[in-house]
Protein backbone atom coordinates (compact mmCIF):
# COMPACT_ATOMS: atom_id res chain seq x y z
CA UNK A 1 0.00 0.00 0.00
CA UNK A 2 0.82 3.08 -0.64
CA UNK A 3 -0.68 5.57 2.31
CA UNK A 4 1.55 6.63 4.86
CA UNK A 5 0.29 4.89 8.53
CA UNK A 6 -1.27 7.65 10.37
CA UNK A 7 -1.52 8.11 13.94
CA UNK A 8 -3.47 6.62 15.93
CA UNK A 9 -7.61 7.44 16.33
CA UNK A 10 -9.01 6.23 19.86
CA UNK A 11 -12.57 5.10 20.02
CA UNK A 12 -14.43 6.80 23.06
CA UNK A 13 -16.30 4.92 25.06
CA UNK A 14 -15.96 1.81 22.68
CA UNK A 15 -18.34 -0.90 23.29
CA UNK A 16 -15.06 -3.13 22.41
CA UNK A 17 -13.11 -1.62 25.16
CA UNK A 18 -15.45 -2.41 27.56
CA UNK A 19 -14.81 -5.69 27.15
CA UNK A 20 -11.35 -5.56 28.82
CA UNK A 21 -11.28 -8.07 31.54
CA UNK A 22 -14.57 -9.91 31.00
CA UNK A 23 -14.07 -12.43 28.41
CA UNK A 24 -11.92 -15.04 30.22
CA UNK A 25 -8.73 -15.12 32.47
CA UNK A 26 -5.92 -13.59 30.28
CA UNK A 27 -7.13 -12.82 26.91
CA UNK A 28 -9.08 -9.89 26.30
CA UNK A 29 -7.39 -8.81 29.88
CA UNK A 30 -7.19 -4.66 28.40
CA UNK A 31 -9.05 -4.25 24.92
CA UNK A 32 -7.88 -0.95 22.86
CA UNK A 33 -9.94 0.06 19.82
CA UNK A 34 -9.20 2.33 16.97
CA UNK A 35 -11.04 4.00 14.36
CA UNK A 36 -7.94 3.61 11.93
CA UNK A 37 -3.98 2.93 12.86
CA UNK A 38 -1.14 1.87 10.36
CA UNK A 39 -0.75 -1.76 11.91
CA UNK A 40 -2.22 -3.50 14.89
CA UNK A 41 0.68 -5.51 15.07
CA UNK A 42 3.53 -2.40 15.39
CA UNK A 43 0.75 -0.98 17.96
CA UNK A 44 0.69 -4.28 20.06
CA UNK A 45 4.44 -5.35 19.35
CA UNK A 46 5.18 -1.70 21.02
CA UNK A 47 3.00 -2.21 23.89
CA UNK A 48 4.28 -5.23 24.46
CA UNK A 49 7.79 -3.49 24.72
CA UNK A 50 6.55 -1.38 27.06
CA UNK A 51 5.24 -3.55 29.84
CA UNK A 52 1.73 -4.43 28.49
CA UNK A 53 -0.39 -7.20 30.06
CA UNK A 54 -0.40 -10.61 28.35
CA UNK A 55 -3.31 -10.84 26.74
CA UNK A 56 -3.80 -7.16 25.24
CA UNK A 57 -5.73 -7.05 22.55
CA UNK A 58 -5.47 -4.31 19.92
CA UNK A 59 -8.33 -4.01 17.90
CA UNK A 60 -9.23 -1.41 14.37
CA UNK A 61 -11.46 -0.57 12.36
CA UNK A 62 -9.28 0.12 9.71
CA UNK A 63 -5.69 -0.20 9.03
CA UNK A 64 -3.45 1.77 6.65
CA UNK A 65 -0.69 -0.77 6.47
CA UNK A 66 -1.61 -3.87 7.78
CA UNK A 67 -0.39 -6.83 6.78
CA UNK A 68 -0.15 -10.95 6.68
CA UNK A 69 2.48 -13.19 6.11
CA UNK A 70 5.42 -12.71 3.78
CA UNK A 71 4.93 -9.10 3.86
CA UNK A 72 1.64 -9.02 1.66
CA UNK A 73 -1.27 -6.05 2.85
CA UNK A 74 -4.34 -7.22 4.26
CA UNK A 75 -7.68 -6.16 2.13
CA UNK A 76 -10.54 -4.74 4.33
CA UNK A 77 -12.52 -1.49 4.36
CA UNK A 78 -13.38 0.35 7.79
CA UNK A 79 -15.67 -1.41 9.76
CA UNK A 80 -16.41 -4.47 7.76
CA UNK A 81 -14.23 -6.92 9.57
CA UNK A 82 -11.94 -7.85 12.87
CA UNK A 83 -8.21 -6.63 12.36
CA UNK A 84 -6.71 -7.52 15.77
CA UNK A 85 -3.64 -8.67 17.16
CA UNK A 86 -2.74 -9.82 21.01
CA UNK A 87 -0.36 -9.98 23.29
CA UNK A 88 1.29 -13.05 24.89
CA UNK A 89 4.20 -14.28 26.92
CA UNK A 90 4.44 -17.65 26.13
CA UNK A 91 7.34 -20.60 27.81
CA UNK A 92 9.49 -21.94 24.60
CA UNK A 93 7.08 -25.55 24.88
CA UNK A 94 4.02 -24.14 23.58
CA UNK A 95 4.95 -20.85 21.49
CA UNK A 96 5.18 -22.84 18.38
CA UNK A 97 1.39 -23.61 19.34
CA UNK A 98 0.52 -19.84 18.63
CA UNK A 99 -1.06 -19.80 15.39
CA UNK A 100 -2.49 -22.84 15.77
CA UNK A 101 -4.54 -21.08 18.77
CA UNK A 102 -5.34 -18.48 16.54
CA UNK A 103 -6.88 -20.78 13.28
CA UNK A 104 -8.28 -22.69 15.75
CA UNK A 105 -10.35 -19.93 17.66
CA UNK A 106 -11.27 -18.31 14.47
CA UNK A 107 -12.31 -21.48 12.82
CA UNK A 108 -14.16 -22.10 16.18
CA UNK A 109 -15.98 -18.55 15.91
CA UNK A 110 -16.78 -19.14 12.72
CA UNK A 111 -18.57 -22.61 12.94
CA UNK A 112 -20.51 -20.97 15.96
CA UNK A 113 -21.47 -18.14 13.99
CA UNK A 114 -22.53 -19.94 10.48
CA UNK A 115 -23.20 -23.70 11.41
CA UNK A 116 -20.36 -24.60 8.78
CA UNK A 117 -17.41 -26.35 9.80
CA UNK A 118 -14.53 -24.57 8.00
CA UNK A 119 -10.91 -26.16 7.42
CA UNK A 120 -7.36 -25.09 8.00
CA UNK A 121 -5.22 -24.73 4.70
CA UNK A 122 -1.40 -25.38 6.42
CA UNK A 123 -0.59 -23.64 8.17
CA UNK A 124 -2.92 -20.60 8.93
CA UNK A 125 -5.36 -19.67 6.66
CA UNK A 126 -9.06 -20.71 7.68
CA UNK A 127 -11.24 -21.37 4.64
CA UNK A 128 -15.12 -22.42 4.02
CA UNK A 129 -15.82 -23.87 0.12
CA UNK A 130 -12.19 -23.44 -0.96
CA UNK A 131 -12.53 -19.51 -0.40
CA UNK A 132 -10.06 -17.68 2.54
CA UNK A 133 -12.29 -16.67 5.22
CA UNK A 134 -9.23 -15.54 8.05
CA UNK A 135 -5.70 -15.60 8.18
CA UNK A 136 -3.05 -15.06 11.18
CA UNK A 137 0.26 -14.10 11.53
CA UNK A 138 2.47 -14.33 14.88
CA UNK A 139 6.00 -12.56 15.95
CA UNK A 140 8.19 -13.70 18.28
CA UNK A 141 11.39 -11.75 19.96
CA UNK A 142 12.97 -11.87 23.30
CA UNK A 143 11.13 -10.06 26.04
CA UNK A 144 11.36 -9.44 29.89
CA UNK A 145 9.70 -11.48 32.61
CA UNK A 146 7.44 -9.67 34.57
CA UNK A 147 6.20 -9.30 37.84
CA UNK A 148 3.57 -11.33 37.91
CA UNK A 149 3.58 -13.50 34.69
CA UNK A 150 3.83 -16.74 36.11
CA UNK A 151 0.58 -18.21 35.86
CA UNK A 152 -0.85 -21.12 38.15
CA UNK A 153 1.06 -24.41 36.79
CA UNK A 154 3.86 -23.34 35.21
CA UNK A 155 7.47 -22.65 36.79
CA UNK A 156 9.04 -19.47 37.00
CA UNK A 157 11.85 -19.20 33.72
CA UNK A 158 15.34 -19.56 35.21
CA UNK A 159 16.59 -15.71 34.26
CA UNK A 160 14.51 -12.48 33.37
CA UNK A 161 14.45 -13.28 29.73
CA UNK A 162 11.35 -14.60 28.15
CA UNK A 163 9.14 -14.45 25.05
CA UNK A 164 6.64 -11.56 23.53
CA UNK A 165 4.92 -13.40 20.34
CA UNK A 166 2.33 -10.91 19.32
CA UNK A 167 -0.31 -13.15 17.22
CA UNK A 168 -2.56 -11.15 14.40
CA UNK A 169 -5.77 -11.90 13.22
CA UNK A 170 -7.83 -10.61 9.87
CA UNK A 171 -11.23 -12.02 10.00
CA UNK A 172 -13.56 -11.67 6.95
CA UNK A 173 -17.00 -10.84 8.86
CA UNK A 174 -18.87 -8.13 6.32
CA UNK A 175 -16.93 -8.32 3.39
CA UNK A 176 -18.89 -8.39 0.69
CA UNK A 177 -16.47 -10.03 -2.23
CA UNK A 178 -18.19 -9.99 -5.15
CA UNK A 179 -19.37 -6.04 -4.15
CA UNK A 180 -15.09 -5.84 -3.67
CA UNK A 181 -14.86 -7.65 -7.19
CA UNK A 182 -17.10 -5.36 -9.46
CA UNK A 183 -15.91 -1.90 -7.75
CA UNK A 184 -12.30 -3.14 -8.34
CA UNK A 185 -10.84 -2.69 -4.89
CA UNK A 186 -8.63 -5.88 -5.01
CA UNK A 187 -8.04 -8.58 -6.83
CA UNK A 188 -7.45 -10.84 -3.83
CA UNK A 189 -11.06 -11.18 -2.68
CA UNK A 190 -11.96 -12.97 -5.36
CA UNK A 191 -10.58 -15.55 -3.10
CA UNK A 192 -12.01 -14.55 -0.21
CA UNK A 193 -15.59 -14.77 2.06
CA UNK A 194 -16.99 -13.73 4.79
CA UNK A 195 -19.24 -14.80 7.88
CA UNK A 196 -22.01 -12.24 6.43
CA UNK A 197 -21.57 -13.76 3.09
CA UNK A 198 -21.98 -17.61 4.45
CA UNK A 199 -24.97 -16.71 6.83
CA UNK A 200 -26.81 -14.80 4.78
CA UNK A 201 -26.94 -11.75 6.20
CA UNK A 202 -24.97 -8.73 8.28
CA UNK A 203 -22.59 -10.33 11.32
CA UNK A 204 -22.25 -8.39 14.79
CA UNK A 205 -18.70 -7.72 14.84
CA UNK A 206 -18.79 -7.32 18.37
CA UNK A 207 -20.42 -10.37 18.63
CA UNK A 208 -18.05 -11.84 16.89
CA UNK A 209 -15.19 -10.16 18.46
CA UNK A 210 -16.63 -11.55 22.12
CA UNK A 211 -16.69 -15.16 20.87
CA UNK A 212 -13.22 -15.32 19.25
CA UNK A 213 -11.68 -13.73 22.43
CA UNK A 214 -13.50 -16.62 24.87
CA UNK A 215 -12.43 -19.22 22.12
CA UNK A 216 -8.64 -17.93 22.18
CA UNK A 217 -8.82 -17.60 25.75
CA UNK A 218 -10.35 -21.60 26.56
CA UNK A 219 -7.55 -22.34 24.22
CA UNK A 220 -4.62 -20.84 25.65
CA UNK A 221 -5.50 -22.15 28.90
CA UNK A 222 -5.09 -25.99 27.65
CA UNK A 223 -1.86 -24.67 26.33
CA UNK A 224 -0.70 -23.36 29.93
CA UNK A 225 -1.78 -26.70 31.19
CA UNK A 226 0.27 -28.15 29.03
CA UNK A 227 -2.07 -29.72 26.74
CA UNK A 228 -1.16 -30.23 22.69
CA UNK A 229 -3.70 -28.14 20.31
CA UNK A 230 -1.53 -30.26 17.25
CA UNK A 231 -4.62 -33.00 17.07
CA UNK A 232 -7.42 -30.60 16.79
CA UNK A 233 -5.82 -28.20 14.63
CA UNK A 234 -4.33 -31.47 12.10
CA UNK A 235 -8.08 -32.82 12.22
CA UNK A 236 -9.05 -29.51 10.19
CA UNK A 237 -6.10 -29.42 7.78
CA UNK A 238 -7.74 -29.67 4.44
CA UNK A 239 -3.97 -30.17 3.32
CA UNK A 240 -3.54 -33.65 4.63
CA UNK A 241 -3.93 -36.48 1.80
CA UNK A 242 -3.28 -33.78 -0.89
CA UNK A 243 -0.60 -33.28 -3.84
CA UNK A 244 1.13 -30.32 -2.96
CA UNK A 245 3.82 -27.73 -4.03
CA UNK A 246 5.36 -25.94 -1.23
CA UNK A 247 7.55 -22.55 -2.06
CA UNK A 248 10.32 -22.13 1.13
CA UNK A 249 11.38 -18.38 0.97
CA UNK A 250 9.81 -15.61 -1.18
CA UNK A 251 9.44 -14.68 -4.75
CA UNK A 252 10.57 -14.65 -7.46
CA UNK A 253 13.50 -16.81 -6.55
CA UNK A 254 12.20 -18.71 -4.34
CA UNK A 255 15.36 -21.34 -2.27
CA UNK A 256 13.05 -24.36 -2.88
CA UNK A 257 10.09 -25.86 -4.17
CA UNK A 258 8.70 -29.10 -2.71
CA UNK A 259 6.21 -31.24 -4.93
CA UNK A 260 4.57 -34.57 -3.16
CA UNK A 261 2.09 -35.44 -1.11
CA UNK A 262 0.85 -34.21 2.31
CA UNK A 263 0.96 -37.14 4.21
CA UNK A 264 0.44 -35.37 7.99
CA UNK A 265 1.98 -32.90 10.68
CA UNK A 266 4.45 -33.67 13.17
CA UNK A 267 4.22 -32.80 17.11
CA UNK A 268 5.44 -28.95 16.52
CA UNK A 269 3.12 -28.74 13.16
CA UNK A 270 5.52 -28.84 10.28
CA UNK A 271 3.72 -30.22 7.18
CA UNK A 272 5.48 -33.77 6.27
CA UNK A 273 5.31 -33.52 2.18
CA UNK A 274 6.61 -36.94 0.88
CA UNK A 275 8.16 -36.11 -2.61
CA UNK A 276 8.59 -38.68 -5.64
CA UNK A 277 11.44 -40.18 -4.90
CA UNK A 278 9.84 -41.48 -1.36
CA UNK A 279 11.66 -38.75 0.35
CA UNK A 280 10.20 -37.55 3.34
CA UNK A 281 10.47 -33.52 3.63
CA UNK A 282 9.06 -31.45 7.19
CA UNK A 283 8.35 -28.27 6.26
CA UNK A 284 8.06 -25.51 8.96
CA UNK A 285 7.05 -23.16 6.71
CA UNK A 286 6.37 -22.09 3.08
CA UNK A 287 3.65 -21.05 0.98
CA UNK A 288 1.54 -23.82 -0.03
CA UNK A 289 -0.34 -24.93 -3.41
CA UNK A 290 -2.98 -27.41 -3.27
CA UNK A 291 -2.89 -29.45 -6.53
CA UNK A 292 -5.71 -32.20 -6.19
CA UNK A 293 -9.43 -31.31 -6.05
CA UNK A 294 -10.04 -30.96 -2.15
Amino acid sequence: MTEAPQAPEHVKDSSFAALSGRTGEIVGAQVIHYVLTGSTMDDTSRLASEGAPEGLVVLADSQAAGRGRHGRAWVSWPGEDLLLSVVFRPRPSYVHQLLMLAALAAADTAENVTGVHPSIKWPNDVRIGGRKLCGVIAETRQGTLLSGSVRPGEAAASSSDTLITVVGIGLNVNLDPPGAISSGKHEATSMATSLRAIAGGSVSRLATFTLLLKHMDRLYARLVRGDSLVPEWSSRLETIGSDVSVTVGSPPGPDRVVHGRAEGVDEVGRLLVRDSTGRLWPMSAGEVTLQSPL
